[in-house]
Formats: structure tokens, sequence, C-alpha cells
């Protein structure tokens, strides 16, 4: 969808794997699990860890912005656990950061819409995956040819008011999201 907006660091975002399943809010117990779920109670994520476009082949960081979770809130992949949780930032580097790059191949921006693969810095050739073990969790897989979407999350003016985004998922100022309507939150294609 090369006609979407270019990813930048900074940026709020939502995210759906390849099996169109959302990633919703965190399951909280002994740690912070993201889920997978095909409702729309979509997780607000910010893209961290960088400065302005985001390339293919960028290092990321994926931050949740639910409240309720506190400061861990940071997406890693620990040796501790089967599945991908959150936790502070800073706690180890390389398993809290990401390599993300276009599924096809290529090396420019990515934007709104691409299709994008997730890889682990600490751990070799381990791509975010859907967990095929425990259903409607978040994994690392080596070599998983898994891809993701991502899509622009409502953005928040000057006056801390959210601004709703058109049927093409750019931010529009004309359409505020007040929560009743689907297309204020969610662009139509994702």
């Amino acid at each position: 969808m090369s006609n979407q907006d270019v990813v930048k660091f900074g940026d709020t975002f939502y995210i759906k794997h390849e099996s169109s399943k959302y990633l919703i809010a965190v399951e909280q117990g002994r740690y912070n699990w993201p889920k997978l779920s095909q409702e729309k109670k979509l997780a607000k994520l910010e893209l961290v860890g960088g400065n302005g476009k985001v390339q293919s082949n960028s290092r990321i960081k994926i931050r949740t912005t639910e409240s309720a979770i506190g400061n861990n809130n940071v997406l890693r992949a620990f040796a501790d656990s089967h599945d991908c949780y959150y936790w502070q930032d800073g706690y180890d580097q390389d398993k809290q950061s990401w390599q993300i790059t276009k599924a096809d191949g290529d090396a420019s921006p990515i934007r709104y819409g691409d299709r994008v693969r997730i890889t682990n810095i600490s751990y070799t050739n381990q791509s975010l995956a859907a967990d095929t073990k425990y259903d409607g969790y978040i994994t690392t897989v080596e070599n998983a040819g898994d891809s993701w979407i991502l899509a622009p999350a409502p953005a928040v003016d000057d006056s801390g008011s959210f601004k709703g985004l058109d049927d093409t998922g750019r931010h529009d100022p004309d359409e505020v999201s007040d929560g009743e309507d689907d297309d204020d939150d969610v662009p139509s294609w994702f």
C-alpha cells in the first residue's frame, strides 16, 4: 500500500498479524502478555528507539500505551518465557529491541499497510510470530515467515483531543475520534 504515510519513530499505531488477528489489550498476571484476537479491541502501541522515518532494517522498540501496566510497557523476548511480554525499558536492550523489515525485501521506508517482519535483536533469526502452542499469544520463532501490518492510530492534537482517521488511514482534522464510528479509529483497509 505504497500510497500510505511513512511510519516514523514516535508514531502510535495498531498492528495486525497476517492471520487477521489484532494485537489487543494485555492479559495481566505475573507478566503483561500481549494477546492476539479477531476482536477489534486494539492495543495502541508506540514505535520508539530512534528518530525520523522508519526504514526497512531499522532497529525499533515497541511500547504499549496501556496505562494499567505502568512502566512494564516495552515488548521483549526473554528466555524465561515461551511467549513475549512487556517489561521495563532498558532491562535488556537487545531482548527489547527488534529489527523491522519489509516482507518483500524492499529497502525503502516502511509505510502503513506494508507487510513487515519483526525480528528480535538478541535471538538470531527469531521473528515475532503468532504462537501455535498457546493460541492467542505471540512468541518468536526461528526463521518465521509471519508478516505483520501496521496501521496509524488516531493522533492527539495540541488540546489533547483525539483526531480520527479518514478511510485511507490518514489523519483527518475533521474526523473526531469519539468511539462511535468505526472509521474514526481504524482505516478501512486494516
